[in-house]
């Protein structure tokens, strides 16, 4: 059973499943991406790393899968893939750009 996390500043875990924010649109440049969140029209950049976690939250993939995939494509050990993704997906949260939910 999967529970919203009603606190965003509640860490993410691993396990867990991101969704992005209906109200948030996003543009994918060679850089990276650009997020705005069409509510108030605050605006966001995330570098292509960030770009990439961005599009696989988008396909719906949960967050161990996310890491899996960076480590599979980047040059980088699972513990660092993931703090770097826990601690992208607790700004976008706090941001109100994803929501969590817990397994």
């Amino acid at each position: 059973m999967r529970t919203t996390v009603e606190d965003p500043s509640m860490p993410a875990a691993i396990d867990d499943l991101v969704t992005p924010s209906p109200l948030i649109i996003s543009r994918t440049m060679e850089s990276g991406a650009i997020l705005m969140n069409t509510a108030n029209g605050e605006c966001f950049e995330l570098n292509r790393l960030g770009a990439t976690v961005w599009d696989a939250v988008g396909r719906g993939l949960r967050l161990d899968q996310v890491v899996d995939d960076i480590v599979r494509t980047c040059d980088v050990d699972v513990a660092t893939a993931s703090a770097d993704v826990l601690r992208l997906i607790d700004g976008l949260a706090q941001q109100g750009i994803v929501s969590v939910a817990r397994r």
